[in-house]
């Protein structure tokens, strides 16, 4: 069998990344191509891990083995014995940017859970999950970027765990039509919202409450993540700031809507996304934070 090329292996993670419409792909642009490339591999992981997670109809036994075989690529990624495209993206990609396979390693932990787990008690509960599936992407990423101060890796854990809380508040309707709730439980006694008005998706005063208190939260992870952008090596800069950006963005869509993700899939609007593109292109995003 003819061994795939490093440039070969890439080509596939770009179209994995354009074929799921990765709204990562502009800022991913930003970068310089050694960093896009690597990026692009780390996306394609993850996505991986994101499609075993939630492929409806697939039995758990099977789930567990391809979550085993995606350990095993991981495995022969850093190692250097892999044949696959992704795994030959991904091990060039870890070599060159020497990359904690442990971080991995954690995201796949956490996109297992998804099968598995459908309530978090607390927010602490929660917020470990949040590491698993974004913190650690993150890090991954500011391994690409390129940094020196050591407190990077705190504030790009926070912003991450600001990202997923974002996704979390925008998927409440997705996510209870598969039986999950992400919303810790703590939280909806606290407000008096019961889990079947989550699940029948009933927008009440209560929901409305508890939902902007979880907004709240994601933006206090979101501003003290975003310091970490003027951190990160100067070329690598309007790429994390257009990602942070587009999450305080869609957030702040989320609070005009009234915290209302029930009625409909709240997202930005090609006028926003350009907008925000062109602001990063031209340094305004960097030069704010």
């Amino acid at each position: 069998m003819t061994r795939v090329t490093a440039d070969e292996a890439y080509a596939h993670c770009l179209r994995v990344a354009k074929r799921s419409r990765s709204s990562f792909l502009p800022a991913m642009r930003l970068l310089a191509p050694e960093k896009r490339r690597a990026l692009l591999a780390v996306y394609a992981f993850s996505r991986a891990c994101d499609d075993i997670a939630d492929e409806p109809g697939l039995a758990a036994g099977d789930r567990l083995r391809r979550f085993a075989d995606l350990r095993q690529l991981l495995h022969d990624a850093y190692a250097g014995r892999t044949e696959t495209p992704l795994g030959v993206a991904l091990a060039d990609s870890v070599r060159r940017f020497i990359i904690p396979k442990e971080h991995f390693a954690q995201l796949i932990v956490g996109c297992e859970s998804d099968g598995t787990v459908t309530r978090y008690a607390t927010f602490s509960e929660l917020r470990t999950y949040c590491y698993r599936v974004a913190s650690t992407v993150g890090l991954i990423g500011l391994e690409i970027f390129g940094y020196e101060d050591p407190v990077a890796r705190e504030l790009g854990e926070d912003l991450g765990i600001g990202m997923q809380l974002v996704n979390i508040l925008r998927d409440v309707k997705e996510d209870a039509a598969r039986g999950r709730i992400y919303l810790p439980q703590q939280d909806l006694r606290e407000y008096g919202v019961a889990e079947e008005e989550i699940l029948r998706g009933s927008m009440t005063d209560a929901i409305r409450r508890l939902l902007a208190m979880q907004a709240a939260r994601a933006r206090e992870f979101l501003d003290r993540g975003g310091k970490v952008v003027p951190l990160v090596v100067e070329d690598a800069r309007r790429c994390l700031a257009l990602l942070r950006a587009s999450y305080v963005a869609l957030l702040d869509r989320i609070e005009h809507a009234g915290y209302d993700v029930f009625r409909r899939r709240i997202r930005l609007g090609m006028g926003e996304k350009l907008s925000l593109l062109f602001k990063a292109w031209t340094g305004r995003l960097t030069s704010a934070l």
